[in-house]
């Protein structure tokens, strides 16, 4: 996907098979991936060594 560029029409159809394969995934691990992204986003957000902000 790296340098690609999505063309509006496109877009719509990639987030719909998105959604199709989102929702292939069973609750359980739904939940784990949440969980993960949450805990990425946390982390992202709150600077740490390795992401040292300069202001």
């Amino acid at each position: 996907m790296a340098g690609k560029v999505l063309k509006p029409g496109r877009l719509r159809e990639v987030l719909a098979a998105n959604k199709k394969s989102y929702e292939k995934i069973n609750p359980v691990e739904r939940k784990i991936i949440l969980a993960m992204l949450a805990d990425f986003n946390r982390k992202c957000k709150q600077p740490g060594p390795l992401f040292e902000l300069e202001e």
